[in-house]
């Protein structure tokens, strides 16, 4: 039987404002969240779309757009 291929979602992350936060946004599913650090922001990301999708972050895969 053969595996239907994992869904990849772009997520866009913006570079640190001024107060520190991160901009985590999945424009497919116009979600948006913020972050304190690279590695939160990573974690957000799956965190986000699973939330919006219902699929467990073992299901699908991110691609960064553009990174901080």
């Amino acid at each position: 039987m053969e595996q239907e291929p994992m869904k990849t979602y772009d997520v866009s992350l913006t570079l640190p404002d001024a107060d520190g936060w991160i901009y985590v946004e999945v424009p497919e599913l116009g979600a948006l969240t913020q972050a304190k650090s690279r590695g939160e922001a990573y974690t957000a990301a799956f965190e986000l779309i699973s939330v919006q999708t219902g699929e467990d972050v073992r299901d699908f895969n991110i691609r960064f757009t553009s990174e901080a």
